[in-house]
């Protein structure tokens, strides 16, 4: 009787073991699978948010490069219909980029950030003046300076 109980709780022993190490291996596997998650969705944000901010000052330039051509004297109509073309293509891909940002971040303060950076690119073109086009580049820079700044929080 001693030799079965002895072997009953030795079982149950080994039993109640293996049982903890499944349940302890599962909660490690659970938790490196959601860091992991976390990372892959940090890079995501990171990856989203630089590509807004390269086709944003791609459209930035190619807008600036419209805004020269329409002053050049004598000024070349083929050119800047070139360059309107090249411009209305950035402004298409930074507009798909922003929405890919928005939709990985879900974050207003910095889609409100990417959206007044965007809206300033529009400010380039109808400038009057060198100065005028001067202080709306300015003012792209600063805004895409503040929106890297906010991104920067969502990827570290």
């Amino acid at each position: 009787m001693e030799t079965v109980l002895a072997a009953t709780v030795a079982v149950l022993g080994t039993l109640i073991g293996t049982f903890g190490t499944l349940v302890l291996q599962r909660r490690a596997a659970d938790r490196t699978a959601s860091h992991a998650r976390e990372d892959r969705l940090r890079q995501e944000r990171a990856s989203a948010c630089l590509a807004f901010a390269e086709v944003l000052s791609e459209l930035k330039r190619a807008s600036v490069d419209v805004w020269l051509r329409r002053h050049d004297q004598p000024r070349d109509e083929e050119a800047v219909r070139a360059a309107r073309q090249e411009a209305d293509r950035c402004g298409a891909q930074a507009q798909s980029a922003m929405f890919r940002m928005q939709l990985m971040t879900h974050d207003r303060q910095l889609g409100a950030l990417a959206h007044a950076a965007f809206e300033l690119v529009g400010s380039v073109q109808p400038a009057g003046s060198r100065t005028e086009l001067k202080r709306v580049e300015r003012a792209f820079e600063v805004a895409v300076e503040a929106f890297i700044a906010d991104a920067h929080r969502l990827v570290i």
